[in-house]
């Protein structure tokens, strides 16, 4: 069977060979089609067509033309009647209602091809990697594809093919190829960042869940998922969330044979000094319990406190009671080094005699020990440096998969925020240290993905005025790990409601991005039409998405995306793609069932 045969739909008839014919003006990345008059009820947005011609390669010695394939999709139809267009004939229309033999008779409709990719044919078998350097002749046929055919053309990448769903228009599953960010089979040799954003029930989650799917077959990757909210933690559970009921649990666990673990807040034995400091503040210790109210009093506490816990004490030791009493006995030593004013240094020293006397047990289990606790060791606890050390440098049988639970359900939610950011923060601290030190092995990278869902909240825009301390901070951290994790292995992906609230600067970073429903009014579509090269085409079918939550019954659901970045072979000229995503069945069958390549 010939290429061009290949490239006809399965219940073509014999009198129609083809969809449409190139037509003018047209370039080698945007073609412009005029549609055959039998196809012109055809739903053609969003499909996958081709066409295949010769082009001569100047520097070629073989003395022959090799075969090109061109693969792409059409972004809109046009439909004109240039007699309907006429004034005069609009008024004859206005009373009439048509005009025979010009009414449905005379229509054109032309389409707007984007070349997504362009595959030479060498050895008059298998295909590898060209660019269009010319542009085919007007009335060369175009044809929609078939699977059978993309597969054959994509042969020469067949192990690396991944799929999230079918092209837009069609029901072609559409290619990609998500490659880990080390060296050697299936690498890219360096890491690169990414964005997942949609308005709530657009489906961002569900193809994040996938993405993960996709970057965990390999097993020399670490994966951290940074979950404030803890779906990804229930799914680790067995739990299906949300509307694709991906089971993640069971590809990861077993399908993919991952080690994954996952960590609540209670599991993850906390370090930071600075951080106890902080929580301890937030339980209400110094303004509540001890009555220091003023900055100046407060911050000279602190600091006792820390010292204190640096010379004779140690973090993980701090859920005994003698630790606490300690710390209470510390501060009235020194209660005239917080207060100048006697009589406020004696008010001091009272409080912690009367909370020692009377009211310790109290205090010890509300306030004390819950935030000893976290830095407390023993009981299968992690410690953070542990975790980035094992993402980073591996173990025994490949990589681990963690998915740390900062929600509310871990059991800490009068300082979930305060925890929260801090964590994230100490997080990208570790992965910017630990990471640089694979630096001076040429042969070694980090090889990790970070993933952090509910991104606008720890990045967000707007500058750093309107933030607290804390919020700067994390901020601050989060870009600089951004900016150097990269050359060393690491890549982050940010899942967000929002463009316009996550930091200008981290959105410029992102080179791959996926976008769902929702983001097509006010700053949010200035935004992605800056991300998407300003591609007038390419914005109005994304605007033609539709709501899934519109559809009659859960199972009519879709969810389209359009995608940019190096996550196909397809992608040529930087050119947006368009997809529908896969639900939990369809892509569990073509991934990891009988119809997996």
């Amino acid at each position: 069977m010939s290429t061009e045969q290949e490239v006809q739909p399965s219940n073509e008839s014999p009198s129609s060979t083809s969809v449409a014919v190139v037509g003018s003006p047209s370039t080698n990345t945007e073609l412009t089609l005029d549609i055959v008059e039998e196809r012109a009820n055809d739903k053609l947005v969003g499909a996958m067509v081709g066409f295949t011609s010769l082009q001569v390669e100047p520097e070629s010695q073989s003395g022959t033309t090799p075969q090109t394939a061109v693969l792409g999709q059409i972004t809109s139809v046009v439909m004109r009647n240039r007699w309907h267009e006429d004034q005069t004939f609009k008024n004859i229309i206005k009373k009439v209602g048509d005009l025979p033999a010009i009414t449905g008779q005379q229509d054109t409709r032309t389409a707007i091809m984007k070349v997504g990719g362009c595959f030479v044919r060498n050895d008059g078998k298998t295909f590898s990697h060209g660019d269009l350097g010319s542009v085919p002749a007007t009335g060369t046929q175009v044809h929609l594809i078939r699977q059978r055919f993309l597969e054959r053309v994509l042969s020469f990448c067949r192990d690396e093919l991944f799929y999230l769903g079918n092209a837009y228009g069609n029901k072609i599953a559409f290619p990609m190829w998500f490659k880990h960010f080390g060296t050697g089979a299936h690498g890219t040799g360096e890491a690169y960042h990414m964005g997942v954003f949609g308005k709530t029930g657009s489906g961002k989650t569900g193809l994040s869940k996938m993405l993960l799917a996709a970057y965990a077959r390999h097993s020399d990757m670490g994966v951290l998922i940074i979950d404030p909210q803890g779906e990804f933690s229930l799914e680790m559970q067995g739990s299906r969330v949300g509307d694709q009921g991906l089971n993640l649990n069971d590809i990861l666990r077993n399908k993919l044979r991952r080690n994954v673990s996952q960590l609540p807040i209670s599991r993850i034995q906390l370090d930071d000094p600075g951080l106890f400091q902080e929580l301890l503040g937030q339980s209400g210790f110094y303004e509540r319990t001890l009555g220091i109210r003023t900055n100046d009093p407060r911050a000279v506490a602190e600091s006792i406190v820390a010292a204190h816990i640096k010379d004779s004490l140690s973090l993980s030791q701090l859920f005994r009671k003698e630790a606490a009493q300690s710390v209470l006995l510390e501060l009235k030593s020194k209660s005239e080094r917080i207060y100048r004013t006697a009589m406020y240094a004696e008010r001091l020293d009272n409080e912690v005699d009367h909370l020692l006397d009377r009211d310790f047990e109290s205090f010890f289990e509300e306030q004390w020990l819950p935030v000893a606790e976290l830095f407390a060791a023993g009981n299968g606890k992690t410690r953070v440096s542990e975790i980035i050390s094992r993402l980073v440098h591996g173990e025994r049988g490949g990589k681990p998969v963690f998915v740390i639970d900062l929600s509310m359900q871990s059991g800490y939610t009068p300082w979930a925020d305060v925890l929260q950011k801090r964590v994230i923060s100490y997080i990208a601290q570790s992965l910017i240290s630990e990471s640089s030190l694979t630096l001076s092995d040429n042969s070694r990278s980090a090889n990790t993905l970070v993933i952090l869902d509910e991104a606008h909240r720890f990045v967000p825009s707007g500058g750093l005025w309107n933030l607290n301390q804390q919020e700067r901070e994390l901020l601050n951290e989060l870009k600089r790990a951004v900016r150097e994790t990269r050359k060393y292995g690491v890549g982050w992906m940010f899942i967000s409601q929002t463009m316009q609230g996550i930091d200008p600067e981290i959105l410029l970073q992102l080179r791959a991005m996926f976008f769902g429903y929702g983001l097509s009014f006010g700053l949010e579509f200035q935004r992605l039409r800056e991300l998407a090269g300003g591609d007038d085409e390419a914005m109005n079918l994304y605007r033609s998405f539709r709501d899934p939550q519109s559809a009659v019954h859960p199972q009519f659901k879709q969810f389209p995306f359009m995608a940019i970045g190096p996550i196909s072979p397809m992608p040529f000229a930087g050119q947006p793609m368009f997809f529908s995503a896969f639900n939990a069945a369809d892509f569990e069958d073509k991934n990891f069932g009988s119809h997996s390549l």
